[in-house]
């Protein structure tokens, strides 16, 4: 298939709108260099989609605002029709789409909302489907898989909004001893991330959580080395070498990720030997099957002083930023960045020509006409 028209989505209605962004302009930047034609799609704050063209400046882009100063378009989606929309004010305008890069993290983002639009529109496009997203993008129900699946995770409780009180802090603190971290379930870039350390902090950080999502996560503090591995591909996927998060503040925060340089850094390849890089990649891997991962993600786990390995969370849409660990550890790897992005266009072809060989033979396996009525 011939690939020419590369659509990138980002911004979005999540606390993560601006961090999404910076991603895809560093996306734009480098298929662009790699002769793709780059059509941006902005999603502002409250939802509305605006769309720039191949001509306009994005690299400046801060804002929607600046966007639509610069002649961003409204864009209206056009389900089935084998491109994302057309323009409201021009919708006999024909805009080419072969594939589609979405960068927009956090809710409606990552969480299977943009993936079923995306998947109505009948489109290709980077990362896992529907159901992957939306499992991994929920903490909570991450976690119940792979415990079952026997891979340990992070120890934690569930606190849901419609719970008459969260457990009082001497539970809590008995279940999972101090320090505590409180975070909302459906959250990335540590948004809405707490440190709670006695009864006041404990409720704050809940009152905090819930300002982000109607279910909390209150989990043990692990005393390991913060480890991250990127995982890419379709039915045999391959993992990078590790990465390390080194943070000198009190934990990796938001504000570390990406408001104060100081405050963290990144090591790739990780310092680790062979048993432990083994170890750390295997599990990534079959975190990855497990939640039925497509196309790319980032699986974050801490390594303790006896080499266990505990599995933190998944980013399906992991970040594309200066710091963003996913394409540095494929360039420790040996995989340059140009090449990471032109891989997963790769990869997002091969997926939607399953997915659709699967639907049109399953169209002519069954014949609703007949099909006799079940009373």
């Amino acid at each position: 298939m011939q690939v020419s028209h590369i659509w990138v989505i980002c911004g979005g209605v999540s606390a993560e709108h601006e961090i999404s962004i910076l991603s895809a302009q560093n996306v734009v930047r480098v298929l662009r260099e790699e002769g793709f034609i780059l059509h941006v799609v902005i999603i502002s704050k409250q939802g509305m989609w605006y769309y720039l063209d191949n001509n306009m400046d994005f690299s400046a882009v801060r804002t929607v605002s600046q966007a639509q100063e610069l002649g961003a378009q409204l864009l209206c989606l056009t389900p089935g029709a084998g491109s994302v929309g057309k323009l409201v004010e021009f919708p006999d305008t024909v805009l080419p789409c072969d594939c589609v890069f979405p960068l927009v993290h956090g809710s409606q983002g990552e969480d299977g909302v943009l993936q079923g639009v995306l998947s109505a529109c009948n489109v290709p496009f980077v990362g896992s489907g529907v159901l992957s997203s939306a499992l991994c993008m929920s903490k909570h129900v991450a976690k119940a898989l792979l415990n079952e699946a026997g891979i340990a995770t992070t120890p934690a409780m569930t606190v849901t909004v419609s719970a008459l009180r969260a457990p009082s802090f001497c539970v809590a603190e008995q279940e999972l001893g101090l320090p505590i971290f409180v975070k909302p379930s459906s959250q990335g870039s540590s948004v809405g991330v707490s440190k709670a350390v006695d009864e006041a902090s404990y409720l704050h950080a809940i009152e905090e959580a819930f300002q982000f999502d109607d279910v909390v996560l209150l989990e043990q503090a692990i005393e390991g080395r913060e480890i991250e591995c990127s995982v890419m591909g379709n039915l045999t996927p391959r993992v990078s070498l590790p990465g390390e998060v080194i943070c000198e503040s009190d934990y990796y925060s938001y504000q570390a990720k990406y408001l104060d340089s100081e405050s963290a850094r990144v090591v790739t390849p990780a310092d680790l030997n062979d048993s432990q890089i083994d170890k750390l990649q295997s599990t990534a891997l079959e975190v990855y099957n497990i939640l039925h991962c497509c196309g790319m993600a980032r699986v974050d786990l801490f390594l303790k002083d006896d080499d266990s390995v505990y599995v933190n969370e998944v980013n399906t849409i992991p970040g594309f930023t200066d710091i963003s660990m996913f394409a540095k550890n494929w360039q420790a790897s040996g995989v340059s960045y140009a090449a990471v992005l032109t891989e997963l266009i790769h990869h997002a072809l091969a997926a939607f020509e399953q997915n659709q060989q699967v639907f049109f033979d399953c169209s002519k396996a069954v014949n609703i006409n007949e099909v006799e009525d079940v009373q």
